[in-house]
């Protein structure tokens, strides 16, 4: 983390409760467990705009919209061992209203630019490769049926 292509991004952006689990890992010895409130596995203040235009370049944001928002970044990483990208994943409820209220099409009423959920979908980890799919503002998508949710206690998410 911090090889300075994200302007100020390092380990303090990693605010996920289990991020002393990677203390097993060498590279990641001398890493603290978060102790602050947990809003997201990453946090990110585009001051600069850098990821927000990697984004619209990518086309996963409108340039038309996004051009000059400098937004905080709310991204959590989901992860499953199956090789389908279509195997359900899950989000807390706290997740699930943070991805809403993120949305400028969120539950909060204003469509301010401030922030961005996104969710970093990994897959394959136990079938011998590993894919991912960046799912950028998962309340639009939902609304445009792109993802399923389904709750029961927690939500179940499927990329349609």
């Amino acid at each position: 983390m911090g090889d300075g292509v994200l302007p100020g991004f390092s380990l303090q952006n990693w605010q996920s409760t289990i991020r002393g689990y990677a203390r097993s890992h060498p590279l990641y010895a001398d890493i603290q467990n978060w102790v602050g409130q947990e809003t997201a596995d990453i946090t990110y203040e585009d001051v600069d705009g850098t990821l927000t235009a990697l984004l619209m370049d990518k086309g996963y944001l409108a340039h038309e919209v996004w051009a000059s928002a400098r937004p905080r970044y709310f991204i959590e990483v989901k992860t499953t061992v199956n090789a389908a990208v279509a195997t359900p994943f899950y989000m807390s409820n706290h997740q699930y209203t943070r991805m809403q209220n993120c949305s400028p099409d969120g539950l909060d009423g204003h469509h301010a630019l401030e922030n961005v959920y996104m969710i970093i979908r990994v897959f394959g980890l136990g079938a011998g490769f590993v894919g991912f799919q960046l799912l950028v503002d998962p309340e639009s998508m939902r609304r445009r049926g792109e993802l399923a949710f389904t709750a029961p206690e927690s939500w179940t998410v499927v990329v349609l």
